[in-house]
């Protein structure tokens, strides 16, 4: 009889945010996404199509948007070191079945990092029986002195899906990746999130004076000849172009600052102190300018929440 060959199932998903995590030497592109249908988030290894439109994956795990984020967190705090007893929990969840689940992240047997999930289930019912003679077989048993209860303890059995992170991975990279990634998942759970707020005016600029149209005599030696009229290309000033750019900058930087806002329920100020390194990689801004509209940004904020809140 010839030799079964395993046969691997991959599996395509519409998402609405992906992002690269790696590329690896075996051809294989761990990528973080949000999927289409479910909007729930997930890591994945698998394969990218040669113009990186397409991407079937083989194995992954889903996780949610808050469990993602505490991953994002807990990366940077794991240690390489072979002592190293890596472990975190990151969230816990049930099914439609009301089974519970618990994710976490662990070392892994390759000396690297697991991400996983933890299924609860109880251990066989002992039900005290014993194979006495005696007991069992006496009609008329004299009554127990003392009742005495076992507690059943819960076990907690590894599912089957999970994500390896590789020792040679850069850990902090992978971290800010998948921060980044959560950032722009939180304004796709959370449309309505407040962030087409007003920005802060932009810096003043002088604007140049404009002569009004003039007055054209009309020609009256040629009749009934038309004068054909040369186009003019009007080059746009420098000046008002920076200012543009400045303009969609702002919009962006706005947008950022007040999604961290809403999000950690943070003040103007400590929401630049704690996440101002991050949003300057996303968004290149002097994030100080909006300490000038603090109050204006932290009360739209809380109407924001107090909205959300009612949903």
């Amino acid at each position: 009889m010839a030799d079964q060959e395993s046969i691997k199932i991959y599996k395509r998903e519409k998402t609405l945010l992906e992002k690269v995590l790696g590329t690896y030497e075996n051809g294989k592109t761990k990528i973080v996404l949000m999927k289409q249908w479910t909007k729930k988030c997930a890591l994945t290894v698998g394969h990218l199509s040669q113009d990186s439109t397409k991407y079937i994956y083989d194995s992954g795990i889903e996780l949610s948007y808050e469990e993602m984020e505490a991953l994002a967190d807990i990366l940077p705090t794991m240690t390489k070191s072979d002592q190293a007893k890596n472990y975190a929990e990151l969230g816990t969840s049930k099914d439609s079945y009301g089974n519970e689940y618990r994710s976490i992240v662990t070392r892994s047997e390759y000396a690297g990092l697991k991400v996983c999930k933890l299924k609860k289930s109880q251990k066989p019912v002992d039900f005290g029986t014993t194979t006495s003679t005696t007991t069992t077989d006496c009609p008329d048993p004299a009554p127990a002195t003392t009742a005495t209860k076992t507690r059943v303890e819960d076990l907690w059995v590894e599912c089957f899906d999970k994500f390896y992170i590789n020792k040679n991975d850069d850990w902090k990279k992978l971290s800010d990746v998948i921060r980044d990634f959560c950032y722009e998942a939180y304004g796709i759970l959370n449309p309505s999130s407040g962030l087409d707020v007003v920005p802060p005016s932009p810096p003043p600029t002088e604007q140049k004076q404009l002569d009004g149209p003039k007055k054209r005599k009309r020609d009256t030696t040629t009749k009934g000849s038309v004068k054909k009229t040369k186009k003019v290309v009007v080059e746009e000033d420098s000046e008002k172009s920076e200012v543009r750019k400045f303009l969609v900058l702002q919009k962006m930087a706005t947008r950022l600052i007040m999604l961290n806002m809403c999000k950690y329920r943070k003040d103007c100020e400590e929401t630049i102190s704690r996440f101002g390194a991050e949003m300057y990689k996303i968004c290149p801004y002097p994030y100080e300018n909006f300490l000038v509209v603090a109050e204006y940004l932290e009360e739209t904020c809380a109407t924001i929440n107090h909205q959300l809140s009612l949903f």
